[in-house]
């Protein structure tokens, strides 16, 4: 596996949602248009970095999720119930670099243990599978949403640099 390119790939959806947040006002971060939210896709975002850390055996900090922005928590419209977007994104860029480096530091033999969540493992079978899924293809997923929350709320398109 190319873990420069993967990491590469990371770096490149770091730039797009940073892009992509940009123009959003922090009030609106939790205006609701469509299903999710930017607020929670930030949020969630940085709860994906922090669990390819923790698959990699670096979880940041204590390691413990927000469970605000985990998968299946509800987005909600209420802005006080999210940190205000600066710090979001600042949080965001830590767990990046964070999730970065303890992929590019894990040893095969961790990537090549089976996932630990075993009703997962009809996808990812292999640790590394996990992992490679979230720092590829997780965040650009999810820029979408956030692209489209845009447009939905009467922002310009942006191209996203990439």
């Amino acid at each position: 596996m190319d873990r420069d390119f993967v990491t590469r790939l990371f770096a490149m959806s770091l730039d797009q949602t940073k892009t992509l947040g940009e123009p959003i006002a922090c009030e609106d971060c939790a205006r609701m248009a469509g299903g999710k939210n930017p607020a929670w896709l930030l949020g969630h975002l940085i709860t994906g970095a922090d669990f390819a850390s923790q698959l990699c055996g670096s979880p940041r900090g204590d390691g413990a999720m927000d469970e605000r922005f985990t998968p299946g928590s509800t987005p909600e419209s209420d802005r006080s119930m999210y940190p205000p977007k600066a710090e979001l994104i600042k949080d965001l860029i830590d767990a990046h670099a964070h999730a970065s480096q303890a992929f590019q530091s894990v040893s095969d033999d961790v990537l090549n243990q089976p996932f630990p969540m075993e009703d997962s493992r009809s996808f990812f079978p292999r640790v590394g599978d996990g992992v490679v899924y979230l720092l590829a293809h997780h965040e650009p997923y999810h820029n979408g949403q956030l692209q489209q929350w845009a447009l939905a709320t009467g922002h310009a398109p942006v191209k996203a640099q990439g």
